[in-house]
């Protein structure tokens, strides 16, 4: 019987070992944490996955890798820099996919303010008689029908509207 646990033993600690020599080692403090696929246009964001971003999101900005990132804008199709790239392979996350979250959470944060200024103004427009004000309540309807967004993605960022704002802007940092 000692001699069947020990067996088992060992065979136990070769494939951990196997596991982790076989494994790059940028991912190895996120076994089964890694965000390597591509996001989808029609897929959901978790809370999981917003709350992991925005703490990365976090050092990204106080990083270097946010200094050589730079301006570059990704919807005109420019190359993400290889040294980004990295920084943010080792921090668990494919590239393309860590900057679409973003560009998404900051859709559905406009969305929200969007939402947030379009009922402020049709509780002011009950109590004055503006004619400006009308039109621009029918321009932010016009926006935001036109706005193609998830309500569950966007029910997550209006009940944490402040905080992922204030971590997208670099105005707080989140742990």
């Amino acid at each position: 019987m000692g001699n069947k646990k020990n067996k088992w033993i060992l065979l136990a600690t070769f494939v951990v070992l196997f596991l982790i020599v076989f494994t790059p080692l940028h991912r190895l403090s996120y076994f089964g944490v890694y965000r390597s696929a591509e996001l989808e246009p029609n897929e959901i964001l978790s809370i999981d996955e917003i709350n992991d971003f925005m703490k990365v999101w976090s050092k990204f900005l106080i990083s270097d890798a946010s200094r050589l990132m730079g301006r570059t804008s990704l919807s005109q199709g420019n190359e993400i820099p290889s040294q980004v790239s990295r920084w943010v392979a080792t921090q668990g996350w494919e590239a393309k996919r860590f900057f679409a979250v973003e560009r998404r959470l900051r859709e559905l944060v406009n969305i929200s303010n969007l939402q947030n200024n379009l009922a402020s103004n049709i509780q002011m427009q009950n109590k004055t008689s503006g004619g400006n004000l009308r039109a621009i309540i029918e321009m932010q309807e016009k926006t935001l029908a036109a706005a193609k967004y998830n309500q569950q993605e966007l029910d997550i960022v209006v009940a944490n509207l402040y905080q992922i704002s204030q971590v997208l802007d670099g105005k707080a940092i989140m742990k």
